[in-house]
């Protein structure tokens, strides 16, 4: 079947950078989702239930960002570490302090090179990053986003990201201008069970004027 305009790849798109890079952002890159099949679509009919959805006008966010390569289902580690340097750095690492960004589409990279930069929220006037060990400044672009706070756990992000691209951004009339970035609103740390997690992804989005006759 013929994909929506909103859904199409766009070809001049610039490639995601090679690593985590001194104020840079890549907002304008096209995000990495692979547009759901109709048999994906059936599988997320009751996510709905676990979103809230709002368009928001953001403002950027200032992080530390470091680098992961491997599986989008293993960055607990990945997280630990993060949280581990804001803690030496006295920096808050809770719930509304992480972050994160994927580059990859999973279905044509292989999960050992799928790429992620793993972030802490950061002050304005804080400098001390550390390049030596992969940690340096990133500036997520701000602007119109289309906020969807998630509650449930992290193993639904597939079914999640699918019911997004594929039902929610059109029903909202929006179109995604660059790659979303998730903040961890909590932690599993600071909740009874993973059903209470919440996760707000963020997604940069204009107007769909695409009218369909």
């Amino acid at each position: 079947h013929l994909l929506p305009l909103f859904l199409q790849p766009t070809s001049h798109a610039p490639p995601a950078p090679s690593s985590a890079s001194s104020q840079t952002d890549v907002s304008s890159t096209t995000p990495p989702f692979p547009v759901p099949s109709m048999s994906e679509q059936a599988k997320t009919t009751n996510i709905d239930d676990a979103l809230e959805i709002s368009v928001q006008t953001l403002e950027p966010v200032r992080v530390a960002a470091k680098r992961y390569v491997g599986p989008y289902t293993d960055l607990n580690d990945a997280m630990t570490t993060m949280c581990d340097w804001a803690k030496a750095n006295d920096l808050p690492f809770g719930g509304g302090c992480l972050a994160a960004r994927s580059y990859d589409d999973p279905n044509k990279v292989e999960a050992s090179k799928l790429r992620t930069d793993m972030c802490v929220v950061v002050p304005d006037d804080f400098q001390a990053f550390d390049k030596d060990a992969g940690i340096e400044e990133l500036i997520i672009s701000g602007g119109t986003h289309l906020v969807a706070r998630y509650t449930g756990p992290y193993e639904r992000f597939f079914e999640v990201y699918t019911h997004l691209f594929s039902t929610v951004l059109q029903r909202e009339g929006k179109m995604c201008i660059g790659y979303p970035y998730e903040l961890y609103v909590n932690t599993e740390d600071e909740v009874a069970s993973t059903a209470e997690l919440q996760t707000e992804i963020r997604i940069p989005v204009m107007t769909n004027y695409c009218v369909i006759l």
